[in-house]
């Protein structure tokens, strides 16, 4: 064969097995959008909680201790729990949703066995225990195969939650071998549609150390870093989608989402007053297919209303179809006791009365208001991408503002920065984003001197600044009101136009997020380029 006939051939097939189309069976993704089957594919997907359970000395992996009756296993035989995740499935596949995601099993224990990594396991009263990993790592992923058919049988397919990366990288060697572990097990389950490799970095990156110590990391290195999950993925699971579980627009500062090499971005976003806004942020700047991985509006039928929940899923499911999202997750399957409010009564199911499904399946509680909402819910857009009104002071902080200017290396201005600002003691902090000129108003009810700046594929700016301040209008008596008011405090019905019957729970008062007392100008901030060559 000449050598002009061979480069022919090789070129033929590296083209042909370029072009080849994504097996059909598998999720997949395109431009912005899933597809399966050839057809788009929107995930419904809601979180749900698994332990692991020793029973009659056999791990077995269970729905949590909090779900059906409050903290007390219902079921005692692997058979029963088997049953139990079967009928709880089937409730969530009832409500509207196609995919679960399976939450607990990033949830490793690096010290109790070291240099073996281990994960809990529960007793009959609910306490906490530790068995090795890697000497039952046969009966783990046996386990979660179990789970995921389960799951299949109801038409769910699933996502699953890996353990965050280490940065003591003497721990990090187990959690490789637990990832690679499910990734062999599980490539040609087209049931398992996605991984998620870390879950919310912004929070929990730091948290192997003492009081969560800040152990910064460069763009550059987080990029290396999630290249290697590609590469893992390319590896030993190229049918299948991996992501990360970003929280708010701050990832920007390290976990870059415009940056990374993820096959699609998912995001979780809470408080009415955030959620219109990060959608915003992150629809704007994100150029590949995103989806909201948790969200949720705490009810307890009390101080917030099950209708109100319900209200809130319909705003935030729509909101994410008008600015193209591919996807949309709740947070979570039942209500939990863990102790604050807003963390024991997200769910779409309470511990009050018994559910009844078809074929006389029980469940303890019962479906709330917003379970309802995804089965008559059209999913299509309804209105625009705009910009809402608390977009650029999200909270309503009415006492400072500092106005300054984001520009590149050669003066030119930078769109969609976060510019996030703290007191002195790091306690109260909040953030605003840089218009298309650069410009931008940080607003607050106290004095920020603490900074951080980055935008998108730009590098970070962390910096301490002491301000001089001058009244908006020095004929009026100074008087500034609620100095020491923080996030947790606030209440977004604050600002609701209707606050008792809301028909929306974004609708808020426009005039109520513009106003401050004190002004400063801070001196403009020059970010540079993130170099990925090196």
């Amino acid at each position: 064969m000449s050598l002009v006939k061979a480069i022919t051939v090789i070129f033929s097939l590296l083209l042909f097995f370029s072009c080849q189309k994504p097996d059909s069976k598998y999720v997949s993704v395109d431009d912005d959008s899933f597809l399966l089957q050839g057809k788009e594919f929107f995930p419904l997907m809601l979180n749900y909680i698994v332990h692991f359970r020793d029973i009659d000395g056999e791990k077995v992996l269970s729905p949590t201790f909090e779900y059906d009756s409050l903290n007390q296993f219902d079921s005692f035989s692997k058979e029963e729990v088997y049953d139990r995740l079967n009928t709880h499935f089937k409730l969530i596949a009832k409500m509207g949703f196609n995919s679960i995601r399976l939450v607990s099993l990033n949830h490793i224990n690096y010290e109790k066995h070291y240099p073996d990594a281990a994960l809990s396991f529960y007793d009959l009263k609910g306490k906490e225990h530790f068995f090795n990993l890697n000497v039952n790592l046969e009966r783990v992923i046996s386990e979660i195969n179990k789970v995921v058919q389960i799951a299949k049988s109801n038409g769910l397919r699933t996502m699953l939650l890996f353990p965050r990366a280490r940065k003591q990288e003497q721990y990090d060697y187990n959690r490789k071998i637990y990832i690679k572990t499910i990734l062999k097990a599980f490539k040609e389950e087209e049931y398992v549609f996605a991984y998620d490799f870390f879950n919310e970095p912004l929070y929990f990156d730091n948290s192997e150390f003492k009081n969560f110590y800040d152990n910064q990391r460069r763009k550059e290195n987080v990029y290396k870093l999630v290249d290697s999950w590609a590469t893992m993925m390319r590896e030993y699971a190229p049918k299948q989608l991996f992501t990360i579980g970003y929280a708010e627009p701050l990832e920007v500062f390290e976990w870059d989402p415009t940056l990374l090499p993820v096959d699609f971005v998912t995001f979780h976003t809470y408080n009415p007053l955030r959620v219109p806004n990060e959608i915003y942020w992150y629809a704007k700047n994100v150029d590949k297919p995103w989806m909201i991985g948790e969200t949720s509006l705490p009810a307890d039928n009390d101080s917030i209303s099950y209708e109100e929940q319900a209200v809130f899923m319909k705003d935030a499911l729509q909101r994410t179809l008008n600015c193209g999202g591919a996807g949309f997750g709740w947070w979570q399957f039942q209500d939990v006791l863990w102790g604050p409010f807003e963390h024991n009564y997200t769910s779409l199911v309470d511990h009050q009365g018994i559910t009844v499904l078809e074929g006389g399946d029980t469940i303890f509680g019962t479906v709330k208001e917003a379970g309802k909402v995804l089965p008559e819910f059209p999913l299509k857009k309804n209105g625009d991408c705009d910009c809402w009104v608390n977009y650029y002071n999200i909270l309503g902080y009415k006492n400072y503002v500092i106005k300054g200017k984001v520009l590149d290396a050669s003066g030119k201005p930078v769109k969609d920065a976060v510019i996030r600002g703290w007191n002195k003691s790091w306690r109260i902090g909040a953030n605003t984003f840089s218009k298309e000129d650069g410009k931008f108003k940080l607003y607050s009810n106290t004095e920020f001197v603490n900074f951080e700046i980055s935008a998108p594929g730009k590098n970070t700016s962390k910096f301490y600044l002491e301000l001089e301040y001058k009244p908006k209008d020095s004929s009026l008596e100074l008087n500034l009101e609620d100095e020491s008011l923080e996030y947790h405090d606030i209440h977004y019905k604050w600002f609701l136009k209707n606050p008792v019957t809301p028909e929306s729970t974004f609708d808020f008062k426009e005039d109520l997020f513009d106003n401050y007392k004190l002004e400063s100008t801070m001196t403009p901030v020059y970010l540079s380029n993130v170099n990925l060559e090196n």
